[in-house]
């Protein structure tokens, strides 16, 4: 049998982390929140904020965890 064989005969599940794995945020968030914060006249960089609000998000997801509360979405978070 096949390493191939082997795997199709013995995998009854298989699971992917689309979340930063398959799908790149980052870069989705990226494109989608440029133009808004052009339109508002903002000149930073749309990466860097996009990586300081998915930063926010996850200390406040990790808060949440500890303190044994419910899951905060991100846009109240964004609010």
């Amino acid at each position: 049998m096949t390493a191939i064989q082997e795997f199709k005969a013995n995998t009854k599940v298989l699971l992917f982390d689309l979340y930063g794995t398959v799908v790149d945020m980052q870069a989705g968030l990226v494109e989608l929140v440029t133009p808004y914060l052009k339109s508002k006249g903002w000149d930073g960089r749309p990466d860097a904020f996009v990586t300081w609000w998915r930063r926010a998000h996850f200390e406040n997801s990790m808060i949440d965890a500890l303190l044994h509360r419910e899951h905060t979405p991100y846009r109240e978070i964004g609010r």
